[in-house]
């Protein structure tokens, strides 16, 4: 029974990953027509932000003209 834990099956990660991207706050609503979904190859190596080779995601309020610090997802 012990080599079922030994076994990388359940360590491996998944090849891809679906990324939901929001032109607009996310608080808007469910319905939100500035919302799209991708299908991009997993980075399991992300930076704050998240930040890989793949996607970067910056933090811009428009309506205060800043940028948000980096989140650790």
């Amino acid at each position: 029974m012990e080599k079922r834990y030994q076994s990388a099956y359940g360590m491996r990660t998944a090849p891809r990953r679906r990324v939901r991207i929001y032109a607009t706050d996310p608080m808007s609503g469910r319905r939100s027509p500035y919302r799209i979904t991708i299908d991009i190859d997993n980075e399991p190596d992300l930076q704050e932000g998240p930040r890989g080779s793949i996607v970067e995601v910056w933090d811009r309020d428009g309506a205060q003209e800043c940028y948000y610090a980096p989140v650790n997802c």
